[in-house]
């Protein structure tokens, strides 16, 4: 598994999250999709849930966060991130990101040394997120724009 951080990319996108969680399930599940999107839809629950927190954190209304949750599991466009395999750094980078959100929203207002401002410096998940997506989406691809821009 530690190969999956420092080989060579072949396919050009450097995800090294999402290769070791398929290097990871493939001896599971191997070629049956069903299993690939099965994670997909347990992440989606877990995302949906950490929208549930961050919305119940920030509007102090259990109601208004279910409510939000439920519109965001449903809503048609996450099918993409759900039923493509592939797309499962969408969901890995949503989970990290809110979970990032989540942690500075929990940070004291006066840091001390047991317990420092997370908002000073980026969360521990912010790395994590990082690594879900292609590296490839943050660079100017071939075509796009001129080389030299």
């Amino acid at each position: 598994p530690a190969a999956v951080f420092l080989e060579p990319w072949p396919y050009g996108f450097y995800r090294p999250l999402v290769t070791l969680q398929f290097e990871l399930f493939h001896p599971i599940f191997g070629d049956w999709a069903a299993g690939y999107h099965l994670v997909s839809l347990t992440l989606h629950v877990i995302v949906t849930w950490l929208v549930y927190l961050l919305v119940s954190a920030t509007v102090k209304n259990p109601r208004v966060a279910f409510l939000a949750a439920l519109i965001f599991a449903v809503l048609p466009s996450h099918t993409e991130a759900i039923a493509w395999a592939c797309s499962v750094g969408d969901l890995w980078a949503a989970a990290f990101v809110i979970s990032s959100v989540l942690l500075a929203i929990a940070a004291p207002d006066q840091p001390t040394p047991s317990n420092p401002r997370l908002d000073l410096f980026p969360p521990p998940a912010t790395p994590y997120s990082a690594s879900s997506r292609s590296a490839g989406q943050l660079r100017p691809r071939e075509g796009l724009w001129p080389a030299n821009h």
